[in-house]
């Protein structure tokens, strides 16, 4: 059964991302955050190149926001995957996930922190180890509706 993990820092600083970081007319000066994600996805039911998926996501954001900035120095997220997946042509694949849950900073939750994303996701598969994808996630509740990756697995 799959399981996938990552931990990840990051630094921000205004030396490194002009303009420096800013909330408003507030400076946030440099900041540093860590990310925690842990992903396990199998297949519920399995079919001749159809799988229905089912698991479980969760994610943390921890920041080092500076003393007395309004936003939170962490955010987090736990969600179901519910899903499907197939396979044609013998190297291509088409996913469809959605991710409903909640994502918050769990100091004050309520109905506005549940959300369901969608993940469209398709591959072409180079050779039995080297994929190249391409992921769209749409989100209703974020500014930018959507948000688009590619990338080599």
């Amino acid at each position: 059964m799959p399981i996938d993990t990552a931990v990840l820092r990051h630094h921000l600083s205004p030396t490194d991302s002009p303009p420096p970081l800013k909330l408003g007319n507030t400076p946030l000066g440099d900041g540093d955050s860590a990310e925690l994600q842990g992903l396990w996805v199998a297949p519920v039911v399995r079919r001749d190149g159809f799988d229905l998926l089912g698991g479980i996501s969760f994610r943390r954001f921890q920041f080092a926001t500076p003393a007395g900035a309004p936003v939170p120095n962490t955010l987090q997220s736990i969600a179901g995957v519910v899903g499907w997946q197939s396979r044609f042509a013998d190297y291509r694949r088409a996913k469809i996930e959605a991710l409903p849950g909640i994502y918050s900073d769990f100091n004050d939750v309520s109905g506005s922190d549940f959300n369901v994303p969608v993940i469209l996701e398709t591959a072409h598969e180079l050779n039995p180890r080297v994929e190249l994808g391409a992921q769209v996630m749409v989100n209703p509740f974020r500014k930018n509706l959507a948000i688009g990756t590619l990338g080599i697995t």
